[in-house]
């Protein structure tokens, strides 16, 4: 299997929504997530809606997905959360957020993203 197809097992999109702070109640801002792996605000934005790693650096697929909480080489993690989490950052996230998330969620439901 190619290293990008095993990646984008967790694509950008879904290290972006499983990005939380507060033991998980609270949603990581783009600015956060930015200052944890030294890549530009604008580029986190950038990053944070796409479908897949390829085209994106190594170092920062490495960077951005340990800023957001996720090893992309262990998917299984992603799907246990989804099986076990209430998602509460996302449920009580600001409006900006919650758009953000909806646009993640209409081009990649979750169900897919756990598959």
């Amino acid at each position: 299997m190619e290293l990008i197809k095993k990646l984008d097992r967790v694509p950008p999109c879904m290290c972006r929504v499983m990005a939380r702070k507060n033991n998980g109640r609270q949603v990581l801002s783009h600015r956060d997530i930015a200052i944890a792996s030294g890549i530009s605000r604008s580029y986190v934005a950038k990053i944070s809606t796409r479908n897949t790693w390829s085209g994106i650096r190594v170092d920062f697929i490495e960077r951005f997905a340990n800023a957001c909480g996720v090893d992309v080489l262990k998917p299984s993690k992603v799907k246990q959360y989804w099986s076990v989490s209430k998602a509460y950052h996302i449920k009580h996230a600001s409006k900006p957020h919650r758009m953000m998330f909806a646009k993640i969620f209409k081009q990649r439901p979750v169900a897919e993203a756990q598959g």
